[in-house]
């Protein structure tokens, strides 16, 4: 039989078990559609409705509803167990069952779920939408958690995952979830949930998700605030306003659990802290004040006894300037600089007006326990300045305009 070919005409021919359109202008098969098998992912569950159906066979086709055993009863083969498995699992089973039993040679059987069970958790706590929900196919606790609106408490939710426990309640089990983990898609943590399933959040204790600061706090009384996000010493005393100027930041310390850990934050105000340790719940941090001090009197404007920082060396300039020296009425060639040792007290003169002309010569280093005295210029021997000799001229005028009159 003689086949026409037009240019419209097409012929089939067999590549294994495939079917292909011959293109008569390429003169060859083409290759045969590939079909990809879908993974079945979904597994019987209790109290799900299923189809039994062994082709030409209908003695052996049967509906049954899966028992709270986990089990089904199949005529020849007895009971069988059907929770946990796919439908492919099951049917295999079955038909090598047949064929074990010399019932059938090679039986075709197929299953099918008719009916599913309601399958729901349930979640409580602090959480937007806590109560019973659907479990969808392939659920997680994350899955969970966005369906019920995620972690909080009245109209909003937070990030601060750490400020929460969570416990997932299956059976007899209970699985601690750490929520940071889980919101990560950690796949420890965000586990696949199973119906029945129970997840209880609740907020932690406030002293699990706070610290305490007391001491020389900028705000002058220190407080409890969160943990914050990053743990850092830095950060929390920045959001309590720094600290004073008579914190000893070379002593601080940590109150952990009843153990107390030595800080140096000494790095705190250039905004970089070395080699300390992220803060826990719980935790106090004590700022003490400075034991080191020094004096300054005369004729500045801030005299007394100040403290000595323990974060950097000060100068006797640095302590004038803070002293804040009048413009006038200070002798300031004749600053005096006393400083004791062993029992014995030392006093030396230091030029300020050469140190301001330059001459670092007189600008040495303060000491805890110095005192530095700015007399008082003698009024005698102070010379008239400008303003003197306008009031001098002005007086003068007025005379001259008495005497004329």
């Amino acid at each position: 039989m003689k086949i026409e070919r037009t240019k419209t005409s097409a012929w089939f021919c067999m590549l294994g078990l495939g079917i292909s359109i011959v293109i008569p202008e390429i003169g060859k098969c083409a290759e045969p559609l590939k079909q990809e098998k879908t993974i079945e992912t979904y597994r019987v569950e209790i109290d799900d409705v299923i189809t039994i159906t062994v082709l030409n066979h209908p003695e052996f086709s049967l509906v049954a509803q899966v028992l709270p055993d986990g089990t089904i009863t199949f005529p020849i083969l007895g009971k069988l167990t059907v929770v946990g498995r796919t439908r492919e699992q099951i049917s295999n089973e079955i038909a090598t069952g047949l064929k074990n039993k010399k019932q059938l040679v090679k039986p075709y059987v197929t299953i099918n779920v008719t009916q599913r069970a309601l399958r729901e958790i349930t979640i409580l706590g602090a959480v937007r939408g806590a109560g019973k929900l659907p479990l969808k196919d392939n659920w997680t606790v994350l899955d969970a958690l966005g369906a019920a609106g995620g972690v909080g408490s009245g109209t909003g939710s937070t990030d601060r995952y750490e400020f929460y426990s969570a416990q997932l309640f299956r059976d007899a089990q209970v699985i601690p979830l750490d929520l940071a983990k889980v919101y990560a898609n950690d796949p420890v943590q965000n586990i696949a949930l199973k119906n029945g399933d129970k997840i209880y959040i609740v907020v932690k204790p406030r002293d699990q998700i706070t610290v305490t600061v007391i001491g020389e706090v900028a705000n002058g009384r220190g407080g409890t605030i969160e943990l914050p996000k990053d743990k850092s010493i830095l950060t929390i005393l920045n959001d309590l306003g720094g600290v004073t100027e008579a914190a000893a930041l070379s002593k601080a310390t940590l109150l952990r659990n009843g153990t107390i850990i030595k800080l140096d934050l000494r790095g705190f105000k250039k905004g970089k802290i070395e080699n300390t340790i992220l803060l826990e719940g719980g935790d106090v941090l004590t700022i003490p004040r400075l034991e080191d001090r020094y004096k300054i009197n005369g004729v500045v404007s801030r005299p007394g006894e100040l403290y000595y920082p323990d974060d950097r060396k000060l100068t006797l300039f640095d302590v004038l300037t803070q002293a804040g020296i009048p413009p006038t009425g200070a002798e300031l060639k004749k600053v005096s600089l006393t400083r004791f040792e062993k029992g014995i007290s030392t006093t030396q003169k230091h030029d300020i007006d050469k140190m301001l002309k330059g001459d670092r010569s007189q600008d040495v280093e303060i000491q805890p326990g110095d005192e530095i005295f700015v007399p008082a210029s003698d009024p005698n021997k102070r010379k008239l300045g400008i303003q003197d000799y306008f009031g001098i001229l002005g007086a003068v005028s007025g005379l001259l305009f008495f005497f004329r009159r």
